[in-house]
């Protein structure tokens, strides 16, 4: 599920609990200002369906924007998160892993 800042929270937890007993696992995914917002999806999703295993990716983007007015680019690094909830264990190469047993 790709969340953005603006995304209703309510929507797309409507949509991906509705959708999650087709499905093995899930991703939750933003950039920059919709972090904290997929953080706070993926733990109350955590919450409705108990025992998943969880592993988080998290990286910096490269951004550039160019301003044609003067011609001129400027380099930005945003942070990118991906948050991967799934009812069979996770086997990623980083230690990133969390076996979610809270609730």
């Amino acid at each position: 599920m790709k969340v953005k800042n603006g995304t209703k929270m309510r929507n797309i937890l409507q949509y991906a609990l509705k959708h999650f007993s087709n499905h093995c696992s899930i991703v939750w995914s933003a950039v920059a200002e919709g972090i904290t917002k997929v953080i706070s999806c993926a733990e109350f999703f955590k919450r409705h369906h108990p025992g998943l295993n969880q592993a988080i990716k998290l990286r910096y983007i490269k951004s550039q924007r160019n301003n044609i007015q003067t011609n001129q680019s400027t380099i930005s690094y945003m942070p990118e998160i991906h948050i991967i909830l799934s009812k069979n264990p996770i086997c990623i190469d980083n230690k990133a892993l969390e076996k979610s047993n809270i609730y």
